[in-house]
């Protein structure tokens, strides 16, 4: 079964056959309802598309924003191993959303730094075991910080660091 929003994914494919079938065809009556068609079709592909994205709800996105609207405070940090979460919350939370980092642009060594910019970090992973040895960031939170929770929501684990205080 595919939905019409899936024919988006042909959009780089559709004009250039297209353009080839407009070169080779020579009959000239069949050229003008193909390119109807091929508009037509990506036009109510992208209407779909774009229908279907403001109307996704997820249970699990919904939940962990909420929580991090009533438990995070100002200056806190986020590591998001999902980077769409990320984007999710920026836009429910706005300025009042800790400052989110993507898993992917966080490099083991800035750690510390981080650490210096946010009194609190909370990592958040999506359809991750705890420990998976693919992600490095989790062992090096747990062995170099003090873990005060973690929490899950459906697929999404949250888990709220600091830094030992001495150390600051």
């Amino acid at each position: 079964f595919v939905w019409p929003r899936f024919l988006i994914f042909l959009g780089p494919a559709v004009p250039l056959a297209l353009v080839w079938a407009l070169i080779k065809i020579p009959h000239t009556r069949i050229r003008v309802p193909l390119a109807a068609l091929a508009a037509l079709t990506m036009l109510y592909s992208l209407k779909s598309t774009l229908w279907m994205e403001s109307n996704i709800v997820e249970a699990d996105a919904i939940q962990l924003t909420q929580y991090l609207k009533v438990y995070s405070t100002p200056g806190d940090g986020a590591i998001f191993q999902a980077f769409w979460q990320l984007g999710y919350l920026e836009s429910h939370l706005g300025s009042a959303a800790p400052v989110g980092y993507a898993l992917r642009d966080v490099s083991l060594d800035d750690m510390a730094s981080l650490f210096q910019k946010h009194r609190k970090l909370w990592l958040v992973m999506y359809n991750v075991s705890p420990g998976d040895p693919q992600y490095p960031m989790e062992e090096w939170l747990d062995r170099n910080t003090y873990k005060s929770e973690t929490k899950w929501f459906g697929p999404s684990r949250i888990s709220l660091y600091s830094w030992p205080a001495q150390d600051l």
